[in-house]
Protein backbone atom coordinates (compact mmCIF):
# COMPACT_ATOMS: atom_id res chain seq x y z
CA UNK A 1 0.00 0.00 0.00
CA UNK A 2 2.41 2.26 1.05
CA UNK A 3 4.34 1.24 -2.22
CA UNK A 4 1.47 2.39 -3.88
CA UNK A 5 1.05 5.41 -2.61
CA UNK A 6 4.44 6.73 -3.69
CA UNK A 7 3.81 5.46 -6.93
CA UNK A 8 0.76 7.39 -7.26
CA UNK A 9 2.57 10.62 -5.70
CA UNK A 10 5.42 10.20 -8.15
CA UNK A 11 3.05 10.48 -11.04
CA UNK A 12 1.44 13.28 -9.91
CA UNK A 13 4.52 15.46 -9.42
CA UNK A 14 5.79 14.31 -12.89
CA UNK A 15 2.03 15.66 -14.26
CA UNK A 16 2.62 18.61 -12.10
CA UNK A 17 5.90 19.18 -13.53
CA UNK A 18 4.83 18.37 -17.04
CA UNK A 19 1.63 21.21 -16.99
CA UNK A 20 3.63 23.85 -15.52
CA UNK A 21 6.75 23.16 -18.18
CA UNK A 22 3.91 23.49 -21.18
CA UNK A 23 2.75 26.31 -19.24
CA UNK A 24 6.02 27.82 -19.92
CA UNK A 25 5.54 27.50 -23.75
CA UNK A 26 2.31 28.69 -24.01
CA UNK A 27 0.47 32.09 -24.18
CA UNK A 28 -3.30 32.53 -24.01
CA UNK A 29 -4.04 28.83 -24.68
CA UNK A 30 -1.25 29.23 -27.98
CA UNK A 31 1.55 26.33 -28.08
CA UNK A 32 4.21 28.50 -29.38
CA UNK A 33 7.22 26.34 -28.38
CA UNK A 34 7.16 24.60 -31.77
CA UNK A 35 7.84 28.13 -33.45
CA UNK A 36 8.37 30.54 -31.40
CA UNK A 37 9.78 33.20 -33.55
CA UNK A 38 6.18 33.66 -34.98
CA UNK A 39 4.35 34.35 -31.57
CA UNK A 40 6.48 36.48 -30.16
CA UNK A 41 8.47 39.92 -30.68
CA UNK A 42 10.57 41.75 -27.59
CA UNK A 43 9.40 39.05 -25.60
CA UNK A 44 5.82 40.13 -25.88
CA UNK A 45 3.01 37.78 -27.37
CA UNK A 46 1.63 39.73 -30.31
CA UNK A 47 -0.80 36.91 -31.22
CA UNK A 48 -1.49 35.73 -34.72
CA UNK A 49 -0.02 32.59 -36.72
CA UNK A 50 1.53 34.66 -39.04
CA UNK A 51 5.30 35.98 -39.25
CA UNK A 52 5.36 39.40 -40.19
CA UNK A 53 9.00 39.44 -41.17
CA UNK A 54 7.73 36.83 -44.49
CA UNK A 55 5.56 40.30 -45.70
CA UNK A 56 8.61 41.96 -46.50
CA UNK A 57 10.88 40.47 -49.68
CA UNK A 58 13.54 42.64 -50.41
CA UNK A 59 15.60 39.20 -51.92
CA UNK A 60 12.74 38.26 -53.90
CA UNK A 61 13.84 38.19 -57.68
CA UNK A 62 11.13 39.68 -59.17
CA UNK A 63 11.50 42.80 -56.70
CA UNK A 64 15.48 42.95 -57.65
CA UNK A 65 14.19 42.86 -61.63
CA UNK A 66 12.18 45.19 -60.82
CA UNK A 67 14.80 47.50 -58.96
CA UNK A 68 16.94 47.13 -62.46
CA UNK A 69 14.63 47.76 -64.74
CA UNK A 70 13.60 51.32 -63.46
CA UNK A 71 16.97 52.10 -62.53
CA UNK A 72 16.26 52.29 -58.76
CA UNK A 73 19.18 51.93 -57.11
CA UNK A 74 21.50 54.49 -58.66
CA UNK A 75 22.14 58.08 -56.85
CA UNK A 76 21.87 58.51 -52.79
CA UNK A 77 19.38 57.17 -50.47
CA UNK A 78 17.05 60.15 -50.48
CA UNK A 79 17.56 59.98 -54.32
CA UNK A 80 16.14 56.47 -54.63
CA UNK A 81 13.63 57.09 -51.74
CA UNK A 82 12.09 59.86 -53.72
CA UNK A 83 13.03 58.22 -57.18
CA UNK A 84 10.97 54.87 -55.87
CA UNK A 85 8.28 56.96 -54.50
CA UNK A 86 7.28 58.63 -57.65
CA UNK A 87 7.43 55.32 -59.60
CA UNK A 88 4.74 53.89 -57.35
CA UNK A 89 2.61 56.93 -57.25
CA UNK A 90 2.63 57.39 -61.21
CA UNK A 91 1.93 53.57 -61.54
CA UNK A 92 -0.47 53.28 -58.11
CA UNK A 93 -4.24 52.55 -58.13
CA UNK A 94 -5.13 53.07 -54.03
CA UNK A 95 -7.95 50.78 -53.12
CA UNK A 96 -10.17 51.80 -49.91
CA UNK A 97 -11.72 49.53 -47.55
CA UNK A 98 -15.20 50.07 -48.29
CA UNK A 99 -16.69 49.19 -44.59
CA UNK A 100 -16.49 50.53 -41.69
CA UNK A 101 -15.12 48.14 -38.85
CA UNK A 102 -12.69 45.81 -39.19
CA UNK A 103 -13.08 42.30 -36.84
CA UNK A 104 -10.86 39.35 -36.38
CA UNK A 105 -12.45 36.10 -36.45
CA UNK A 106 -10.67 32.63 -36.84
CA UNK A 107 -7.64 33.76 -37.30
CA UNK A 108 -7.96 36.24 -40.04
CA UNK A 109 -8.59 40.01 -39.91
CA UNK A 110 -11.97 40.69 -42.06
CA UNK A 111 -13.94 43.60 -42.85
CA UNK A 112 -17.56 42.90 -43.83
CA UNK A 113 -17.18 39.27 -44.00
CA UNK A 114 -14.20 39.81 -46.73
CA UNK A 115 -10.69 38.73 -45.58
CA UNK A 116 -8.10 41.55 -45.58
CA UNK A 117 -5.32 40.35 -47.58
CA UNK A 118 -1.70 41.22 -47.13
CA UNK A 119 -0.50 40.75 -50.70
CA UNK A 120 3.11 39.88 -50.70
CA UNK A 121 5.21 41.93 -53.42
CA UNK A 122 5.98 39.93 -56.07
CA UNK A 123 2.21 39.31 -56.16
CA UNK A 124 1.75 43.23 -56.49
CA UNK A 125 4.22 42.96 -58.94
CA UNK A 126 1.96 39.94 -60.61
CA UNK A 127 -0.52 42.33 -61.38
CA UNK A 128 1.63 45.18 -62.42
CA UNK A 129 3.22 42.95 -64.86
CA UNK A 130 -0.51 42.13 -66.63
CA UNK A 131 -2.41 45.33 -65.73
CA UNK A 132 0.47 47.95 -65.90
CA UNK A 133 -1.10 49.00 -62.32
CA UNK A 134 0.14 48.67 -59.04
CA UNK A 135 -2.95 48.00 -56.94
CA UNK A 136 -2.59 48.11 -53.09
CA UNK A 137 -4.31 48.94 -50.09
CA UNK A 138 -1.89 50.78 -46.89
CA UNK A 139 -0.38 47.57 -45.60
CA UNK A 140 0.29 46.23 -49.03
CA UNK A 141 1.29 49.48 -50.35
CA UNK A 142 3.48 50.00 -47.81
CA UNK A 143 5.29 46.56 -47.24
CA UNK A 144 5.88 46.66 -50.97
CA UNK A 145 7.60 50.02 -50.90
CA UNK A 146 9.68 48.89 -47.78
CA UNK A 147 10.85 45.89 -49.97
CA UNK A 148 12.49 48.12 -52.55
CA UNK A 149 13.55 50.43 -50.24
CA UNK A 150 15.59 47.59 -48.42
CA UNK A 151 16.70 45.99 -51.86
CA UNK A 152 18.14 49.31 -52.67
CA UNK A 153 20.24 49.64 -49.54
CA UNK A 154 18.01 51.79 -47.95
CA UNK A 155 17.56 51.54 -44.12
CA UNK A 156 13.14 51.12 -44.46
CA UNK A 157 11.08 49.59 -41.76
CA UNK A 158 7.30 48.91 -42.17
CA UNK A 159 4.66 49.97 -39.34
CA UNK A 160 1.33 48.81 -38.40
CA UNK A 161 -0.43 50.42 -36.12
CA UNK A 162 -3.53 53.79 -36.11
CA UNK A 163 -3.26 57.10 -37.01
CA UNK A 164 -5.41 59.53 -35.27
CA UNK A 165 -6.21 62.58 -37.94
CA UNK A 166 -7.30 65.70 -36.24
CA UNK A 167 -11.23 65.90 -36.55
CA UNK A 168 -11.69 63.05 -38.44
CA UNK A 169 -11.35 59.76 -36.40
CA UNK A 170 -8.73 57.09 -35.03
CA UNK A 171 -7.94 54.06 -37.96
CA UNK A 172 -6.38 51.12 -38.49
CA UNK A 173 -2.84 51.96 -40.89
CA UNK A 174 -0.01 50.63 -42.44
CA UNK A 175 3.12 52.81 -43.30
CA UNK A 176 6.57 52.93 -44.45
CA UNK A 177 9.59 55.10 -42.93
CA UNK A 178 12.87 54.85 -43.95
CA UNK A 179 16.08 56.37 -41.88
CA UNK A 180 18.52 58.95 -43.98
CA UNK A 181 21.39 61.11 -42.04
CA UNK A 182 20.51 58.83 -38.80
CA UNK A 183 16.87 60.54 -39.00
CA UNK A 184 13.34 58.20 -39.19
CA UNK A 185 11.43 60.37 -42.14
CA UNK A 186 7.55 58.96 -42.75
CA UNK A 187 6.70 57.38 -46.26
CA UNK A 188 2.99 57.37 -46.64
CA UNK A 189 1.14 55.26 -49.82
CA UNK A 190 -2.01 56.82 -49.77
CA UNK A 191 -0.59 60.50 -50.89
CA UNK A 192 -1.41 59.91 -54.45
CA UNK A 193 1.21 62.30 -55.50
CA UNK A 194 5.06 62.51 -55.95
CA UNK A 195 7.39 62.97 -52.53
CA UNK A 196 7.03 67.25 -52.31
CA UNK A 197 9.28 66.71 -49.07
CA UNK A 198 10.39 64.64 -46.23
CA UNK A 199 9.13 64.87 -42.77
CA UNK A 200 9.41 63.32 -39.92
CA UNK A 201 6.59 60.93 -38.68
CA UNK A 202 4.19 62.77 -37.03
CA UNK A 203 3.00 62.34 -33.63
CA UNK A 204 -0.78 61.47 -35.01
CA UNK A 205 0.97 57.72 -36.12
CA UNK A 206 0.59 55.17 -33.29
CA UNK A 207 2.58 52.29 -34.02
CA UNK A 208 1.76 48.58 -32.87
CA UNK A 209 5.12 46.87 -34.64
CA UNK A 210 7.57 48.10 -36.58
CA UNK A 211 9.20 45.33 -38.65
CA UNK A 212 11.55 44.50 -42.09
CA UNK A 213 12.37 40.87 -42.70
CA UNK A 214 14.79 40.24 -39.90
CA UNK A 215 13.19 41.48 -37.22
CA UNK A 216 9.70 42.34 -35.44
CA UNK A 217 9.74 45.45 -33.12
CA UNK A 218 6.09 44.91 -30.69
CA UNK A 219 5.31 48.36 -29.22
CA UNK A 220 2.93 48.61 -26.04
CA UNK A 221 1.80 45.33 -25.47
CA UNK A 222 -0.64 45.42 -28.77
CA UNK A 223 -1.60 42.47 -30.54
CA UNK A 224 -2.45 42.52 -34.38
CA UNK A 225 -5.98 41.77 -33.73
CA UNK A 226 -6.30 44.82 -31.58
CA UNK A 227 -7.39 46.16 -35.46
CA UNK A 228 -10.32 45.10 -34.57
CA UNK A 229 -11.13 47.96 -32.02
CA UNK A 230 -10.15 50.44 -34.56
CA UNK A 231 -11.95 51.74 -37.78
CA UNK A 232 -10.14 51.09 -41.19
CA UNK A 233 -8.86 53.55 -43.17
CA UNK A 234 -11.96 54.77 -45.37
CA UNK A 235 -11.67 57.06 -48.60
CA UNK A 236 -12.82 60.24 -46.68
CA UNK A 237 -10.09 59.20 -43.74
CA UNK A 238 -7.54 59.51 -46.67
CA UNK A 239 -8.48 62.47 -47.79
CA UNK A 240 -8.48 63.79 -43.97
CA UNK A 241 -5.03 62.42 -43.41
CA UNK A 242 -3.88 64.02 -46.84
CA UNK A 243 -5.22 67.19 -45.77
CA UNK A 244 -3.05 66.70 -42.21
CA UNK A 245 0.09 66.35 -44.10
CA UNK A 246 -0.50 68.95 -46.50
CA UNK A 247 -0.44 71.62 -43.74
CA UNK A 248 2.63 70.20 -41.96
CA UNK A 249 4.73 70.31 -45.52
CA UNK A 250 4.86 67.13 -46.91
Amino acid sequence: MKKRMIIIAGVLCLLSAGIIFYSLFTVNGHDISVNIQRYVANNKYWGEPVSLKEMITPKDISIQQFIKENNLNKGTDEQKVIKTFDLFERKGVYFYTQDNTAFFKNGNISFGGFPDLWELPKFVLAEYKSTGKIAVDCETGSMFLTSLFLAEGVKAREVIGEVNIPNSGIYGHGWCEVCLNGKWYLIESTRGKPLEKLVPTPSIYKPYFRFTNEYVEAIANKRIKDIEKVHTLTQNGVKDLNRYLDKIGD
